[in-house]
């Protein structure tokens, strides 16, 4: 995977400050962005961060490298937030298509309210959180435009499709939460603990109808650093996925790899320029030998 190295060069004329990637055991909050933006806030303030655009392509075993048309572009404002993610996909019979998804915060910097247009129509999901930052509701909304043109947006009304309520209760390192459907109706719980650097060390999870149970557990180096995730799930068999995080000298994410069951699935690498920055990230399917790519460039305020 390190050959296609030279593919992705990127250069900048200037040095940045912190870490462009965010590893963290606090995936409360991870489902508000897509699955691939983990960027560090701490990253996109700093160094006045504006746009980063990741542009898709795959790589099966003996071929060339073949671009999917899929790209990502995501803004940032001056603070670092991400208040704006435009997806780029081809949908059935080759038609290129886009998805717009919008982010609002709240005065302490927590994400109130998030809206997608896509080709179906415009879809939000609106969150609450306590004194302490910790979601207490979420909804997810069909949103009606009042003006004809979609790319201008005034809500005329929103249907709430499904939500979801939290409470908490907290002892020692210990905090249970407690999640509720739409009808009021407690349907899981969930445990989470920390150690003394107040680090999540542990999360569990259990529905209450079936019964079903489920574990992830967390263990970080002396430097703070999240490098190992075990994640235990009982379905018609057990299963045990173990992620291993591994960190250059400066703190920058070098690589994941997945194992389930100790089969290795996944290997994940990371690669920067010499000024910190990510050029790209190689996901590679170990089973198939096929490795999806993703480039990423910069502009800054």
């Amino acid at each position: 995977m390190r050959s296609l190295f030279f593919l992705l060069i990127v250069s900048f004329p200037f040095s940045l400050t912190a870490q462009i990637l965010r590893v963290s055991a606090d995936e409360i909050k991870h489902h508000l962005y897509s699955s691939d933006a983990y960027f560090n806030k701490k990253f996109a303030d700093i160094n006045k961060l504006k746009t980063i655009t990741c542009k898709f392509s795959i790589k099966k075993e003996l071929q060339p490298i073949k671009e999917t048309g899929r790209s990502y572009i995501y803004d940032f404002d001056e603070r670092g937030q991400m208040v704006k993610q435009l997806e780029t996909f081809y949908k059935k019979g080759h038609v290129l298509d886009t998805s717009i998804t919008y982010f609002y915060y709240d005065e302490k910097g927590n994400i109130s309210l998030k809206r997608t247009n896509d080709p179906q129509g415009f879809f939000s999901y609106t969150y609450e959180y306590d004194s302490n930052d910790r979601m207490l509701y979420y909804s997810y909304n069909r949103d009606e435009n009042a003006n004809k043109n979609k790319r201008k947006f005034k809500l005329k009304r929103s249907f709430v499709i499904f939500s979801e309520s939290y409470k908490y209760e907290e002892r020692d390192s210990i905090i249970k939460r407690t999640v509720l459907n739409d009808l009021g109706t407690i349907y899981k719980e969930d445990f989470i603990k920390f150690n003394g650097f107040k680090q999540i060390i542990e999360k569990s999870h259990r529905f209450i109808v079936t019964g079903k149970k489920g574990k992830t557990n967390y263990e970080y180096d002396y430097y703070g650093r999240l490098v190992k995730k075990t994640e235990f799930t009982k379905a018609i068999k057990k299963l045990e996925t173990v992620t291993i995080y591994e960190y250059d000298e400066f703190g920058n994410l070098l690589s994941e790899k997945t194992y389930r069951n100790e089969n290795h699935i996944i290997t994940k690498e990371f690669l920067y320029d010499e000024n910190m920055l990510l050029k790209a990230q190689l996901t590679k399917d170990e089973a198939s030998g096929t490795i999806f790519i993703i480039k990423f460039s910069y502009d800054f305020h």
